[in-house]
């Protein structure tokens, strides 16, 4: 089976700048909205005041592991001058669309936005003014979209619209990397789309960083936003490819074929099963903040229930007994010292 991506995490500074040292800021969202890189450029929150560890799973409404969905928006009323990328530059962001929330075409929902501009009525997804230094942001449908800019006036906005499209619901890795007049889009390790950026990014004394939420209208980022990283320097593939994999924990697919135990270091993240009788489940091998999703299918007479271990906790959703009915369960080993786990369900 191919490998899919399942769990998403937010990695350390120290994790990401082995990959690539040139980080001019990382904002993981663990705990606070600060800037983990000595820069510091720290955000304001202005919308959504909580926070957690961000470890994004599809089990949870398109939010964190233990939370429903966020509607979270971030910005800063200063710019430091490290951030006014001149020339090539590497973002990435992790995070998860809330379910059936599909952004506007115009004004879209903002990822990173690095300006000099007053933020006003007019959206930046359908010409970038000449005070926007960079931007990427979803808009309808999911497809991303890169605006360029500079102090000369110069401005090029793309719309990445045949092949760079994020899923609702799930974790999303994605990356913008401009390397000299290249632009291409990552998505989960994966070049997806790319175009020609012409016009230079210039610097300026920048007065917005907007994250999180639209331009043109006050409507904020629905989902989780998990960790988002800026580096001055185009990341190589290679550099990429383990960038992704800091971030998002991938396996294989397999038939749990009647069986009662979830082996948690065994080989498949996700298992499915039609259940043609009620089931008792024991889990073994715990791996502290190891996910394991399974797809249970009532069959045509439905009823079957589900037992689950003493250790285990449902936080969210109810396990469904109609016949037919598509059960998604996710288990997260929160404690695997004194195994305890956290449960949600979760129905197609």
């Amino acid at each position: 089976m191919p490998q899919d991506a399942v769990f998403g995490r937010n990695p350390s500074l120290a994790e990401i700048s082995a990959v690539h040292s040139n980080v001019v800021a990382y904002w993981r969202f663990a705990g606070n909205a600060n800037d983990e890189d000595p820069t510091a450029s720290h955000l304001t929150v202005t919308s959504g005041e909580t926070f957690s560890d961000a470890w994004v799973a599809p089990g949870v409404a398109g939010g964190w592991i233990g939370g429903n969905a966020e509607r979270r928006a971030y910005d800063r009323a200063s710019i430091d001058a490290s951030l006014q990328i001149n020339g090539d530059f590497t973002i990435s962001c992790l995070f998860t669309l809330a379910r059936d929330r599909d952004p506007g075409t115009a004004d879209g929902i903002v990822l990173l936005s690095v300006s000099n501009d007053t933020e006003s009525s007019t959206t930046s997804f359908t010409g970038a003014g000449s005070g926007l230094r960079y931007l990427f942001g979803i808009v309808d449908e999911g497809y991303l979209a890169a605006s360029l800019s500079n102090a000369a006036g110069g401005a090029e906005t793309f719309l990445f619209s045949n092949e760079a499209r994020v899923v609702q619901g799930v974790p999303n890795h994605l990356v913008l990397r401009r390397s000299g007049t290249t632009l291409e889009v990552y998505i989960n390790g994966v070049l997806v789309g790319s175009a020609t950026a012409t016009v230079s990014v210039g610097n300026g004394t920048g007065t917005t960083i907007v994250v999180g939420r639209s331009m043109g209208t006050v409507r904020n980022f629905s989902g989780a936003i998990a960790s988002l990283g800026l580096w001055n320097a185009a990341l190589g593939a290679t550099e990429i490819a383990k960038l992704n994999k800091l971030h998002l924990t991938q396996g294989s697919r397999g038939d749990l074929a009647g069986g009662t135990d979830i082996d948690f270091q065994g080989n498949d993240t996700e298992r499915f099963d039609t259940l043609t009788a009620n089931r008792t489940l024991t889990f073994s091998n715990p791996v502290q903040g190891e996910v394991i999703f399974l797809q249970l299918v009532q069959d045509a007479t439905g009823g079957r229930t589900l037992t689950l271990p003493s250790s285990a906790k449902v936080i969210a959703g109810t396990f469904s007994t109609t016949a037919n009915a598509v059960n998604h369960v996710g288990i997260y080993c929160v404690d695997a010292s004194a195994p305890k786990y956290l449960v949600t369900y979760r129905q197609e």
